[in-house]
């Protein structure tokens, strides 16, 4: 869980005094008018954040025009907290967001020929320390993130589906092209420090469904095999995430997003409002792995059940068919070389028996207020604190809701009968 990339959709913000605005984003703005030539640049700065935005970064959004000939930028930039400067985990998620959008998303729009729109937000690179992410602003062309509690419909999973398809697509095919840029790219994002670290501070969240299976004990009763399945994956999951974030040492991995959750994908909605567009947003979690979790972590924890019945094999077979469509633009013949339908199939079965346990957090987090409130500052204070570390004492705990045990319940249906579980 990190912080979200993109404001959620406002009115329009007082600007703010120069002084207000950090030397970094002066400077991450500076090096942009002068790399286009602008000789007269006026900047109109506002606060981008939002309540349950960004809640270990600063959001500003910028107008950047240049009064010699009208030229103008939408600009979105985000900062580090100021408190938080010093986090060893905070600093390795921007530097990680930094390598995405100066390094990586350049070499997969290029790799598999992408045309527009792509997938994610145009960046602005930089090299500044501390860090200020540029990226374009989505909000002027119609895109918004979701408001909390939302469950996706077909048209937009469909538009998710697409775009995590290409996103994955170009990153398998920089695992297969350019096997050298991978391993440049698995060295600067990976930090064995940081992820001691993560498994003792992410333990209060990894561990908190351990009574998850006693909400749903309704349909799978104690003792079945069900639930003594269920149980022994909730207890043991706070180590076993950790191996689920490694490679498949078999193949079929690409660079995979590592926060697909719904805040971190924004919509594009047409006048009529339907939906017709799709970014991914905040690559701050991101790795070399294989690439179903992303995919699950939103078609289960943020769909119904009626809408799957429908729609959740057709969404499987848009998302592989893109996939590969994807590798065919970069110039592999065999794409099943790469990742055939079988081994999809293994990949996702392995990841709904990781992603059920996601399911309570992720359903309680964005339906309750309350919840997402205590996390934020749960992760605040894992940031700030001297040892790095969530104070002795601090437990996260599942609230039981209507609308997490039906849901909850009826993902675990549906693994059950798809044989995932």
């Amino acid at each position: 869980m990190v912080a979200n990339g993109v404001a959620s959709e406002a009115a329009p913000a007082a600007a703010l005094q120069a002084a207000d605005v950090p030397a970094v984003v002066h400077k991450a703005l500076g090096g942009i008018v002068e790399e286009r030539g602008w000789e007269k640049p006026k900047f109109h700065i506002e606060i981008g954040s939002q309540e349950g935005d960004g809640y270990l970064s600063v959001l500003y959004r910028v107008v950047a025009e240049n009064e010699a000939d009208g030229d103008d930028l939408r600009l979105m930039c985000k900062t580090m907290l100021g408190a938080l400067d010093g986090s060893l985990f905070l600093a390795h998620v921007f530097k990680a967001e930094s390598l995405m959008y100066n390094k990586v998303l350049p070499a997969m729009e290029e790799i598999a020929n992408m045309k527009k729109p792509l997938p994610w937000p145009r960046g602005y690179p930089n090299e500044l320390q501390p860090p200020c992410l540029v990226m374009e602003d989505l909000r002027p062309e119609g895109f918004s993130i979701c408001k909390r509690g939302t469950v996706l419909d077909d048209q937009h999973a469909r538009l998710f589906v697409t775009e995590m398809a290409r996103f994955h697509g170009a990153g398998m095919a920089l695992d297969k092209l350019r096997p050298d840029f991978i391993a440049e790219f698995v060295r600067e994002s990976t930090n064995l420090a940081v992820m001691e670290e993560l498994k003792e501070k992410f333990a209060v969240f990894t561990n908190s469904g351990r009574e998850a299976p006693l909400m749903i004990k309704d349909r799978f009763p104690e003792g079945s095999p069900v639930f003594e399945n269920l149980k022994t994956r909730f207890e043991s999951f706070g180590t076993d995430f950790f191996g689920y974030i490694v490679p498949d040492p078999d193949g079929g991995n690409a660079i995979v997003h590592g926060d697909a959750h719904i805040n971190n994908v924004m919509f594009q909605r047409d006048e009529s409002g339907a939906p017709c567009g799709c970014r991914l947003i905040d690559f701050q979690a991101v790795r070399y792995g294989w690439p179903t979790p992303d995919l699950l972590t939103n078609l289960l924890c943020v769909t119904e059940k009626p809408t799957r019945d429908k729609h959740f094999r057709e969404w499987l077979k848009l998302y592989h068919e893109t996939l590969q469509d994807t590798l065919c633009a970069a110039g592999i013949k065999d794409p099943d070389s790469v990742y055939s339908w079988d081994r999809f199939q293994g990949h996702l079965s392995r990841a709904a028996k990781m992603v059920v346990c996601m399911v309570p957090m992720l359903v309680f987090g964005f339906t309750e207020d309350e919840a997402i409130k205590e996390i934020q500052g749960a992760l605040a204070t894992m940031a700030t604190n001297e040892e790095d570390q969530p104070p002795p004492d601090y437990q996260f705990k599942l609230k039981e809701t209507p609308t997490l045990k039906r849901r909850f319940g009826d993902v675990v249906d549906d693994l059950v009968e798809w044989g995932w579980l």
